[in-house]
């Protein structure tokens, strides 16, 4: 009897060494799954992989840039629907005394401006929401302006547009990562460019642009090419003074932008009426958004024009799509300057969502928006 006691307690001895084994290995295993995972999480927040504007899936779909308040400061906004918005502050002490232009490019957020107090362009980037941001150096040594930004990706590259500095000219730059730009002019001294926008429809790039000899009227011309990077490739037979369906010249006094959709040329501007027009009883706001279609390279005519008198603003308002049948549009209040949001259909410009205030105060240069 007593001998069988022994053996069963030796047998207990042996099951609870054998069991304590065990454990230590599952934890040795699970703390080398966990180093992994960590690794793995850094990794893609260094880097990340994918091309063209998308890449992998740590960015929502979304996305607009602004200035703010009095310090100067940049802020961007993202969002995986276009209503609820997830707001920061480009870091490395980003400042800009007008409106900056972004882009998603081989997975990394990309924020191009004006340096404060000084006319060179910079770059600002991060690999993903929760990244610590890079850059905050020029894009080279050429390309100086005095006014707002605009970027988008075309043919993998990042095409950069901004205003000479002094001569009133529109420059593009390009690059295949982001950061180190080679500048080319795309339109002359001759055209005195005050407001412009740029768009890509995958095969070309337009540009649309209102003159400052203008500013009266800022009356919208526009022009293409299907092979940007070079200087003399630009359709010379440039199309001037874009016209309502009723024959009149739309007026994009406060800045203007533009998005590609179902093969449609999509335009948001933002409109003022000047004291010098008829008075209409009863008196609608003198400052609002308007929106238009192109149905063609090469049109004169929007095919159709909405005016969205209750969505007024002073400031460059930002639009982007969602690939099938929605546009999105982000505007600085009048009286508020804090970024709204709306989404219209592309079909006819009914507005099909009031997103509310979604950002912060967007100053001078307005919204910039863009997609993954």
């Amino acid at each position: 009897m007593k001998k069988n006691y022994f053996c069963l307690i030796f047998l207990f001895v042996i099951s609870l060494v054998s069991c304590s084994d065990e454990l230590r290995e599952l934890e040795s295993n699970k703390s080398i799954t966990n180093l992994k995972s960590n690794m793995n999480e850094e990794e893609e927040e260094e880097g990340g992989g994918g091309s063209g504007s998308g890449g992998g899936s740590s960015w929502p779909d979304y996305f607009y840039v602004h200035r703010g308040d009095a310090s100067k400061n940049l802020y961007y906004a993202y969002s995986n629907n276009g209503v609820n918005y997830l707001t920061g502050q480009v870091g490395l002490g980003a400042q800009s005394s007008e409106g900056p232009a972004g882009v998603i490019f081989n997975n990394k957020m990309f924020v191009y401006y004006r340096g404060n107090g000084s006319s060179n362009i910079f770059v600002a980037y991060k690999s993903s929401p929760t990244a610590i941001w890079g850059g905050n150096t020029w894009i080279n040594n050429d390309s100086r302006t005095n006014k707002e930004l605009s970027a988008l990706v075309h043919d993998n590259k990042v095409f950069v547009g901004h205003m000479g500095e002094s001569n009133g000219a529109l420059y593009l730059n390009y690059s295949t990562n982001g950061t180190s730009f080679i500048q080319t002019q795309a339109l002359s001294t001759g055209n005195n460019v005050r407001q412009f926008a740029m768009a890509s429809d995958g095969d070309r790039i337009y540009l649309f642009w209102t003159k400052s000899t203008d500013v009266f009227l800022s009356r919208v011309s526009y022009t293409w090419s299907d092979d940007p990077t070079n200087p003399n490739s630009w359709e010379t037979n440039i199309v001037t003074d874009i016209e309502t369906p009723n024959n009149m010249d739309i007026r994009a006094i406060n800045g203007l932008s533009a998005t590609i959709l179902n093969g449609k040329i999509h335009l948001v501007w933002a409109m003022e009426i000047d004291d010098q027009q008829p008075p209409a009883i009863p008196a609608p706001p003198t400052r609002y958004i308007q929106w238009g279609v192109l149905d063609n390279r090469g049109d004169g005519q929007l095919s159709i024009v909405k005016s969205y008198l209750t969505r007024e603003t002073k400031r460059r308002p930002g639009i982007t799509n969602d690939g099938i049948n929605k546009l999105i549009i982000s505007f600085t209040g009048n009286s508020t300057d804090r970024v709204n949001t709306i989404h219209i259909r592309s079909t006819d410009g009914v507005e099909i969502q009031n997103a509310g205030e979604t950002g912060g105060e967007a100053k001078v240069g307005g919204v910039f928006s863009f997609k993954r």
